[in-house]
């Protein structure tokens, strides 16, 4: 989930209700071969009457599917990084979400200079703390 989240940070996850997840959320679930991720939800739907999300990691070129309402635990809150408590609600978050489901959705990821380790994306978290 880099830009926000790198190797080690701490993360602060809470149980939310799926029917109240919103496109920018990044929820924590178990992929079908049992390994936990945090994604960013891309999309929402519905299967069988069922609420379902496509989700996508941040630096990724292509989303990474969909998931079910059995497979979710839970909403990132807050996450832990350079000695910070930082809320995923704050403006500065929200601002960083905007630009990020934003250069998802033009799939600018396929452009180098648009992947999230350039200089100007490493200054999202940045972002968030100040806001």
């Amino acid at each position: 989930m880099f830009p926000f989240l790198h190797d080690g940070d701490l993360v602060l996850i809470e149980p939310v209700i799926v029917e109240n997840l919103k496109i920018g959320d990044v929820i924590f679930y178990e992929d079908i071969n049992s390994h936990f991720l945090l994604h960013r939800v891309i999309r929402k739907g519905t299967l069988a009457g069922r609420p379902e999300f496509q989700i996508q990691a941040d630096n990724n070129l292509k989303p990474g599917g969909w998931v079910t309402s059995d497979q979710i635990f839970g909403r990132l809150a807050q996450f832990f990084q350079n000695g910070l408590w930082v809320k995923m609600d704050s403006v500065g978050c929200r601002a960083a979400t905007l630009l990020i489901l934003a250069k998802l959705r033009l799939n600018l990821n396929k452009y180098r200079r648009f992947r999230s380790g350039r200089k100007y994306f490493r200054c999202l978290p940045v972002l968030c703390k100040i806001l």
